[in-house]
């Protein structure tokens, strides 16, 4: 006891804030033929599932405290550096195998108000008991949740293992569904940026890029998790089980690959839009270029006669005023023809 209150008491973690009322622990027993679903409200309860035989899924969502998830690492014997890291809010998935046990923290994603937004959950697998901590309530695993209501696909005829891999393939293939949207968006984006470029074009595919960069930043360690469960040496992952994971592996490094095509066709529109504006921009220079032109002759002819000399013959020539209007009238066209022979215009 005092050895997991000396560990937690140096976790400065925003979860104490939140009401315990808002905790939520459900937990799933089930085999073969059999299912079973409580929410718990006490802590206690937890302790007859340590020695079952069925596979016990035990999902802590939101608003627990320090000392919540203490009496979970108790209950189980969870290793306290384990216990301690799952309540360490913005870290990296990672991996980690301990004497009779695994612990993973993954990263789900979701998209709110076009922006991704990250979720760390941190998973204990020991032998057929799995325990979830979420930071919020909510997540992406509700069609896994079905499946072993419904006793459909494989999940009921396998052990622990094999539900820590479907929800690492539910994480997956939501990411997936994060990626599909970056994709419509950057479509979006594309035709704005052929059709009309405008100055908050910029802007959106730098958030975009970083976007990309972020849910890549968030694949690569869920690929090195998935590496770590396949080359499991404490044999609870089982040879069957990993055969799936391999799959995951190629799953996670497709997805790799997709975000690293979406970052390049962002540069490429990047490229495109400053090309845009560059050509915009000369094309305006070479209007005024056009315009300065024309205008020099004839600048010059009514400097000629603005200088006001006595002697001038032109001044109190009769017709002298529209002749030079029709003169320099003369000059822009022939210029202008001139100009649009020459396709500068």
């Amino acid at each position: 006891m005092h050895r997991y209150s000396d560990l937690m008491r140096f976790m400065g973690r925003k979860t104490d804030k939140t009401s315990k009322k808002d905790m939520k622990i459900r937990v799933f027993v089930y085999g073969r033929e059999k299912y079973e679903e409580k929410e718990l409200s006490d802590m206690d309860a937890l302790k007859e599932y340590r020695d079952s035989e069925d596979v016990i899924w035990i999902d802590v969502q939101g608003g627990y405290s320090r000392a919540d998830i203490e009496r979970i690492g108790e209950t189980f014997a969870l290793h306290p550096s384990a216990v301690r890291n799952s309540l360490l809010s913005g870290q990296r998935p990672s991996y980690e195998e301990l004497e009779d046990h695994i612990f993973i923290i993954v990263s789900q994603v979701y998209v709110k108000n076009d922006r991704i937004e990250r979720e760390q959950i941190g998973i204990f697998l020991k032998k057929n008991v799995l325990i979830t901590i979420q930071q919020r309530p909510g997540d992406v695993f509700e069609p896994l949740r079905k499946k072993i209501r419904e006793n459909t696909g494989k999940i009921r005829t396998k052990g622990g293992d094999f539900l820590l891999f479907s929800l690492m393939r539910e994480i997956l293939d939501h990411y997936f569904r994060v990626l599909e949207s970056l994709g419509i968006r950057i479509d979006n984006i594309e035709d704005r940026v052929l059709k009309s470029p405008g100055p908050d074009i910029m802007r959106s595919l730098h958030e975009l890029r970083r976007e990309i960069l972020f849910l890549k930043h968030m694949v690569w360690p869920m690929r090195e998790v998935i590496e770590g469960l396949y080359r499991d040496e404490t044999g609870i992952i089982s040879k069957d089980t990993k055969k799936y994971l391999r799959g995951a592996r190629d799953i996670a490094l497709q997805m790799i690959e997709i975000a690293e095509t979406y970052r390049d066709m962002v540069s490429s529109m990047t490229d495109i839009y400053l090309s845009s504006l560059s050509y915009r921009t000369n094309e305006i220079m070479k209007i005024l270029t056009i315009i300065a032109t024309i205008f020099i002759p004839l600048t010059f002819i009514t400097g000629l006669y603005g200088m006001n000399f006595s002697n001038m013959p032109e001044l109190y020539w009769y017709w002298g005023y529209p002749t030079a209007l029709l003169g320099m009238l003369a000059i822009a066209l022939v210029m202008l023809f001139y100009f649009r022979r020459k396709g500068w215009m």
